[in-house]
């Protein structure tokens, strides 16, 4: 047998009282039970994660039970009101940064591995620019647009300034911070330059969206605050700041019109790929010339090799190295209430769940706080399913005192998911203060039991309490995750997918079991 069908499902045989009976007595009857709703459950589980059997789900997917990497993953997360505030930029910070920078005479991309951070805008240039045909384009930081962030190591910007990849474990993009504006953190710090707030974010590589040119570019150096003399009297200088500082450039495809004779002594005009100023800069490029293949400068037999201009070079702006053109604060975010990263938060499916509506993991939801390696405070804070459902032997619904279920169906209220006609804003409970567990568990040692009974041919109704498991490699009944996601009301409302709420869902189930996705 597979998935939750193959492991030891406890049930009472006779009737007994619902919420009555303790799980852990040795005395219950313990069954191995393959019965219907064990196996339709697994079986939706599996396509609705996108996978065709068992074997697609990684051997070392624990379901959160073996713990979290906080790397690799992010969101930007525009209320704060969880987290600190971010720190203001002080009154002669800017100038401070920028007297600091005109000294250094190597520019170093050495960033502090951050996870969870604010950034904020500290300077936006007033440099000018020319294109390499001696124009005026303008203020370089007015053509800075859309600030992206490497989410993890190795990625790269093709010379052609596209991103390598994007998305939540790539380059991603902090929405509407500009040089000019970030909008995001609504009124910003006193300053008006705004800010907002990284969540498992990464510190990799840094780039901006030319405005003219469309292309990325990632020509920015670092500046570790602890470096930075203060100048305001409030210290001695910026410890706990970063300076990401980016220098202005635009590119384009460009071509270069260029002349030559063959080895037939024929003089051909001609354009290669790339701006270049000189025969130097040109030589060893590769073109092609009346069907047949040439390295400029280097192919035997040919001569008088001579640039005539660069197309397009109203478009190309070469850097200055000033780095003086935007540059960002980093600062790590600190939660108001940090939690303990032994704690923990379940949550769980009561193994009705059929399509892709049905798994919202919702049908309970409570936290594990350790009070010490082998004893723990359990709070419960929804119970969106209808059937009994029991926390180490105690029924959820008549924990939030909704003790009564509908006497026609049998079915209790569903509490706290947004259910119409059931209950909410109902305060967590508290449904132990110091259950005995372990705590290397993370919580999946704590059982999790829901009623799949049915009346009996003589009409009498029958409990048959299955346990919801979580096997290693296997369709999981119940999830852990970090107790934020409880704290922070982050479960889902009744009947809304988990996968479409949490885009990273189905990745973490069979690609990366060690991702924070619910973040």
């Amino acid at each position: 047998m597979t998935g939750l069908a193959a492991v030891a499902l406890c049930a009472a045989m006779t009737s007994c009282s619902k919420g009555g009976d303790d799980i852990y007595d040795p005395n219950v009857r313990v069954v191995d039970n393959a019965n219907q709703a064990v196996e339709k459950y697994n079986q939706a589980f599996l396509k609705y994660v996108g996978a065709n059997s068992v074997a697609d789900i990684p051997s070392n997917q624990t379901w959160g039970f073996g713990g979290y990497d906080a790397a690799g993953t992010r969101t930007i997360n525009v209320n704060g009101n969880q987290w600190k505030d971010c720190p203001e930029v002080g009154t002669k910070e800017e100038a401070d940064v920028l007297a600091y920078l005109s000294t250094l005479q190597t520019k170093e991309k050495n960033p502090v591995r951050l996870q969870d951070y604010f950034v904020t805008q500290i300077h936006k240039g007033d440099e000018t620019y020319n294109n390499k045909d001696g124009g005026y384009v303008g203020i370089g930081s007015d053509k800075m647009n859309n600030l992206h962030i490497a989410m993890s190591d190795g990625l790269t910007i093709s010379n052609k300034g596209i991103l390598s990849a994007e998305g939540p474990t790539a380059w991603d993009h902090i929405n509407n911070f500009n040089a000019g504006t970030c909008n995001d953190w609504g009124a910003g710090d006193k300053d008006g330059e705004g800010n907002t707030m990284v969540l498992n974010g990464g510190t990799f590589d840094f780039a901006y969206q030319g405005a003219d040119d469309s292309k990325y570019h990632n020509r920015w150096c670092s500046i570790d605050g602890a470096n930075v003399p203060r100048t305001d009297g409030k210290g001695t200088n910026y410890a706990g700041y970063y300076y990401i500082c980016f220098d202005f450039e635009q590119d384009v495809d460009g071509k270069t019109a260029a002349y030559f004779k063959d080895e037939n002594g024929n003089p051909q005009n001609i354009q290669i790929p790339g701006a270049y100023a000189n025969v130097a800069e040109a030589t060893g490029q590769a073109f092609t010339c009346n069907g047949k293949e040439y390295v400029f400068g280097e192919s035997a037999n040919c001569s008088e090799w001579r640039i005539d201009n660069v197309i397009n070079g109203n478009m190309i702006v070469n850097p200055n190295s000033s780095y003086k053109d935007w540059i960002v604060r980093l600062v790590k975010a600190e939660r108001e209430n940090e939690p303990d990263p032994d704690d923990v938060c379940i949550i769980a499916e009561d193994l009705s769940a059929a399509d892709d509506t049905d798994f919202d993991f919702n049908d309970v939801v409570f936290t594990v706080h350790y009070t010490s390696a082998t004893t723990a405070k359990v709070t419960l804070y929804a119970a969106g399913g209808t059937l009994p459902l029991k926390v180490a032997g105690r029924e959820v619904h008549e924990a939030f005192n909704y003790a009564n279920p509908d006497a026609e169906t049998g079915k209790y209220k569903m509490i706290n998911t947004g259910a119409k006609a059931d209950v909410n804003d109902v305060a967590p409970v508290v449904l132990f203060e110091n259950l005995a567990v372990d705590k290397s568990k993370r919580g999946n040692d704590i059982k999790i039991l829901v009623d799949k009974g049915s009346k009996n041919d003589e009409g009498r109704y029958v409990e048959d309490w299955k346990e919801l498991t979580a096997t290693g490699g296997e369709p999981a009944a119940k999830l852990c995750v970090g107790t934020d996601f409880a704290t922070e009301k982050k479960w889902c409302a009744e009947r809304e997918s988990i996968k479409r709420k949490y885009p990273l869902f189905s990745q973490w189930v069979l690609e990366n079991p060690t991702r924070i996705w619910w973040r």
